[in-house]
């Protein structure tokens, strides 16, 4: 809870941010599909983006999730 915006009302959009990062990591994290795609291609999600999210998505959805999650991903190796 150390990053949740409640508890660092003083920089709460830097707050908010991480906060953010860190629930879409545990998302991915958290799933045995999403897991084992992370753990085969690591932060570049580019590479397999239709295992981790259906092809329900339009294409610009994933390029966007591409350009949020590959970034938010690279930095949970630095939390």
């Amino acid at each position: 809870m150390k990053w949740h915006p409640v508890k660092n009302p003083l920089t709460k959009k830097a707050a908010e941010a991480k906060f953010k990062q860190i629930s879409v990591a545990y998302d991915v994290l958290s799933d045995p599909q999403r897991r084992h795609a992370y753990d085969q291609h690591g932060g570049d999600l580019r590479v397999r983006l239709d295992v981790l999210f259906p092809s329900r998505l339009t294409s610009e959805q994933k390029n966007g999730l591409k350009r949020v999650l590959g970034g938010t991903l690279m930095e949970l190796k630095n939390i």
